[in-house]
């Protein structure tokens, strides 16, 4: 019988120890589901594989306190603030309709656009709130992404810059017109809102969670994590 599924919710606002936690996490739930909701100060956060100088206004970045760091999934770079909710579902590649069955229960009209994409139609428009990447590496695995309530979009066009190129593939011509914050759509919505649906729909699928908190977790994994994490080998390297 599988044990019962965990729920974390993060303590702080530093980008190393909420990845290096959503990390020892995953390396925990191996036989389990876990969750883990948790938000950063400003920070933007570059896929596995990914040239940091060719995404990011490092410039821009630094003049305004703006962390940068790299995770171990792939994808494209995020901008997170305390205006957007990041999600990790450990012991899982993919979690999508879990974040979609929340949406539909605070009454949003979302849809998933390929694997990496969340959208909510606005108008007679879609467009993006929520971005996610997945790891899976041996017997370790877990979906992760953002979901953009009321993040500073003024501040994500300036500090990522992709390529144009990349832009066009998807119809858009920047970063601001491909994306929405949710309190656009619905301006009561709060992220206290958002990870009550999270838990909701989550627990339907997986059942009542057991209640747990990130003391339980490895302090010494977490800090040796946290510390490869913040180094600069790590976030300006591609390998």
């Amino acid at each position: 019988m599988n044990a019962s599924p965990l729920i974390l919710h993060g303590k702080g606002f530093d980008p190393y120890y909420n990845l290096a936690v959503e990390e020892v996490l995953a390396s925990v739930c191996t036989g389990r589901k876990g969750l883990y909701l948790w938000q950063n100060d400003c920070t933007v956060v570059v896929g596995r594989n990914q040239d940091i100088l060719s995404e990011v206004d490092t410039s821009y970045a630094e003049a305004h306190g703006i962390r940068l760091s790299r995770r171990l999934s792939g994808g494209g770079a995020v901008y997170h603030d305390r205006g957007n909710l990041n999600f990790t579902f450990a012991g899982s590649d993919n979690e999508t309709d879990i974040i979609v069955s929340a949406m539909r229960y605070l009454g949003l009209d979302v849809q998933t656009t390929g694997r990496n994409d969340i959208e909510i139609m606005c108008g007679r428009n879609s467009a993006k709130f929520s971005g996610n990447a997945y790891f899976k590496s041996g017997s370790k695995a877990f979906h992760h992404g953002t979901i953009l309530i009321n993040t500073d979009l003024t501040v994500m066009e300036r500090v990522l810059t992709p390529d144009k190129a990349k832009l066009a593939s998807h119809g858009v011509a920047s970063v601001r017109s491909r994306v929405i914050n949710l309190s656009e759509v619905d301006p009561a919505l709060t992220v206290s809102d958002v990870k009550s649906a999270i838990i909701k729909a989550f627990e339907d699928k997986y059942g009542t969670a057991e209640p747990s908190d990130i003391s339980s977790l490895n302090a010494f994994d977490i800090e040796s994590a946290r510390q490869r994490l913040i180094s600069t080998e790590w976030i300006y390297g591609s390998k």
